[in-house]
């Protein structure tokens, strides 16, 4: 179980307390300060909800684009995240900008319509 900050118990031995007797037998307590971003999970970034809506903290070197722009529309801070990943090389990092501007500026870019089914074209991102 995932909860709080470090910051929030360390310095409270009745917190520290407290968390010791959450704790359960098949359970592991933990707080958000040991997450860090899944380098290996391509269809994962990390987020942070903000008041005015979500920002990208960080993505994985091998993220991979799998839905279409509305999805990506309501987060803010793609290229700075995208910028800040090490280990992406820089043409995928050049590419992914490209796709995720082009994305966001139009999101049914590689939707086709017909009647009343929507089909979004199959794309290696």
């Amino acid at each position: 179980m995932i909860h709080g900050r470090r910051s929030s118990y360390e310095n409270s031995q009745l917190r520290q307390m407290k968390r010791a007797e959450l704790a359960r037998e098949d359970e592991r307590l933990m707080s958000f300060d040991r997450l860090t971003p899944a380098k290996w999970g391509v269809l994962y970034s990390c987020l942070r909800k903000r008041l005015d809506g979500y920002e990208v903290v960080s993505v994985p070197p091998f993220l991979t684009i799998f839905n279409d722009g509305k999805d990506y529309r309501v987060t803010q801070g793609w290229e700075e995240a995208l910028d800040d990943c090490q280990d992406m090389p820089a043409a995928r990092l050049d590419y992914l900008k490209r796709e995720m501007r082009y994305l966001i500026d139009d999101p049914h870019a590689y939707t086709e319509t017909t009647g009343n089914i929507e089909v979004r074209s199959p794309r290696w991102y």
